[in-house]
This record gives C-alpha cells, sequence and structure tokens, in this order.
C-alpha cells in the first residue's frame, strides 16, 4: 500500500513540472524558447570546440580540410 501511494505522488510531481505545447493559434510560437547560438560555420564543427575542445594535431586537419 506504501509503495502505491509513494508511486502516486512521484507521478504527481512529475506531472507538475511538465510545460504545456503553445497554441497553434499564435502568430510566433517560438517566441517562449530561448535562442540558440549559430555558431557552426567550419565544416559543421563549431567555432568553439575548434578553438578550445580539439588536440592541436586534429586542429590542423580541421583547418585544412575548412580551407577547402
Amino acid at each position: 500500500m506504501l509503495s502505491i501511494a509513494l508511486l502516486s505522488l512521484v507521478s504527481y510531481a512529475l506531472a507538475a513540472d511538465t510545460t504545456d505545447a503553445p497554441d497553434a493559434g499564435d502568430a510566433n510560437q517560438y517566441t517562449q524558447y530561448p535562442s540558440v547560438a549559430k555558431t557552426a560555420s567550419v565544416n559543421g564543427f563549431a567555432d568553439r570546440l575548434l578553438d578550445a575542445g580539439v588536440a592541436d594535431c586534429a586542429a590542423d586537419c580541421l583547418r585544412q580540410f575548412a580551407s577547402t
């Protein structure tokens, strides 16, 4: 009986965290979503990844392929 009570409390808590979808009749239904940074510019790789997250030997290859 305790497990049923806990399950109902958990399902109620999860249901409270969900958000409703925007109405289809709205003029711009994407206004409530945050903007996404547009950084992908080099062969589909993000510039931040190319500059900071790639090993030196791999970065040279990526820059070479980006110039072609």
